[in-house]
């Protein structure tokens, strides 16, 4: 356990300036060399990991503090630099993606018909210079998304596509600050408020997939944002609410709901199914009942190329093993690789829940958690930079820290930088093990005491 350290000022001495500098020195370097950005980050959370075993003694507390700050500025920079490059030019992805939907929306047309596209590309004057690969996967395909996400990006339709970019673009880096500081009121991580600060702003910036959710204009910080606001109010109706917002942004969130079956909390199954009645209620009276209905009788995920579903930043388990089938020269019959999805899933599913069930008098935190690796692993459409959700599994840990902990989560953290589908999988295997073998995953004993 770490002793309390007195004030901010008592870290500004040697022992914090010199750590300090040394990483801004040493990460600016590899960057200077033109490492790969993946490496990079890679490097940092093994920085930030060497930071938190420092922090398990009180003499070291100045120099993970130096560590610590020297990482976050130079990721804040590295973020503020991203950002102001995307913001002179419309990347195609996302958001010229998301903007051809809200535009779609906006405008009144039949936006899961791919013929009412190719007249915004001309309205918008973009003929030639968007890639084929836009063309196939936008174009060809429509909206992609269930149709209450349309509420979401409908309003930036409505904008001048260059104050639609500023505008997407500025929000995604605020909903990026509320989660940090949401995550700050609900993971008491230190005892002392300048630690508790670095430790998140580091995690969450450099988790694999921050980075790549701000360059891509993703939406997964949104997603995030609710569902700290679901873990926060977990046992209260309101988490139905939440988690029902949720499903606007992405589909997945369905999945985090099973936890209001385990802990019989009628008020949010309530209020989930309320919230979504009322959302696509909206959705019918905004744009049209044709347009709800479409979304089943002509399904985009049809006309998505097949290859979408099997890329390499495709990491879920459906990915995951149609690539391994084809690398070993296997060609399975597409139904019967259906099936060995739809089993491990219900599998998954199944001892998931029972961990959960046994997870929620001991370890009620783990009871809701465990649900965000399981979603990574059986949603389709998961993609690699889908990991920042797992930020709470993450705070959670650090909560109850010793020294077993830390090593695992330090090893959850390498996994991670390699491999989301691999992280999700030790993570999830990890804690149904906790669970039957009748340990707690996480208590209220705060190691990082600093």
């Amino acid at each position: 356990m770490l002793t309390q350290v007195t004030g901010i000022k008592s870290f500004f001495t040697w022992r914090f300036l010199m750590p300090l500098v040394f990483s801004i020195i040493f990460l600016l370097g590899l960057y200077w060399l033109k490492f790969e950005k993946s490496l990079i980050f890679s490097t940092i959370l093994m920085l930030f990991s060497f930071s938190l075993f420092l922090l398990n003694k009180p003499k070291n507390n100045s120099y993970a503090s130096g560590i610590l700050a020297g990482i976050a500025l130079v990721v804040i920079g590295f973020y503020g630099y991203q950002t102001m490059v995307s913001l002179r030019s419309l990347t195609e992805w996302d958001f010229l993606a998301f903007y051809f939907y809200g535009k779609a929306g906006a405008d009144g047309l039949a936006f899961y018909d791919p013929a009412s596209f190719p007249g915004i590309l001309t309205e918008l004057n973009l003929q030639g210079k968007v890639s084929s690969l836009f063309t196939n996967y936008i174009i060809e395909v429509g909206f992609c998304y269930p149709p209450t996400t349309m509420l979401m990006l409908a309003p930036i339709g409505y904008l001048d596509p260059h104050v639609a970019n500023f505008v997407w673009k500025g929000l995604i880096i605020a909903v990026v600050a509320i989660d940090i500081v949401l995550i700050y009121n609900t993971f008491r991580l230190a005892k002392n408020n300048f630690i508790q600060v670095l430790i998140i702003v580091v995690l969450t910036l450099s988790l694999p997939g921050s980075s790549t959710t701000v360059a891509l204009t993703q939406t997964n910080f949104f997603l995030l944002f609710f569902i700290l606001l679901a873990f926060r109010n977990r046992d209260n109706w309101k988490a139905g609410i939440f988690l029902g917002l949720a499903v606007i942004v992405k589909p997945i969130a369905v999945i985090w709901a099973a936890y209001f079956l385990i802990s019989r909390n009628w008020g949010s199954i309530i209020s989930f199914a309320s919230t979504g009645i009322a959302l696509i209620g909206l959705t019918i009276g905004a744009f049209g009942l044709k347009n709800f209905t479409d979304f089943f009788t002509s399904n985009p995920t049809q006309r998505i190329p097949k290859e979408v579903y099997v890329e390499s930043i495709n990491q879920s388990m459906n990915a995951v093993l149609s690539r391994t089938a084809e690398f070993l020269g296997m060609t399975p019959d597409p139904s019967v690789m259906t099936w060995i999805i739809i089993i491990l899933s219900v599998l998954l599913a199944g001892l998931t829940c029972y961990a959960s069930y046994r997870f929620f008098r001991t370890s009620p935190r783990a009871s809701f958690l465990i649900f965000l690796p399981l979603a990574l692993l059986i949603y389709p459409g998961c993609l690699m930079h889908y990991a920042v959700q797992l930020l709470p599994v993450f705070m959670a840990m650090m909560m109850s820290l010793n020294i077993k902990k830390l090593i695992l989560l330090c090893l959850f953290l390498v996994v991670l930088s390699f491999s989301s589908f691999t992280a999700s999988l030790v993570i999830l295997l990890t804690f149904i093990t906790y669970a039957f073998l009748g340990k707690t995953a996480f208590t209220d004993t705060r190691a990082i005491s600093a």
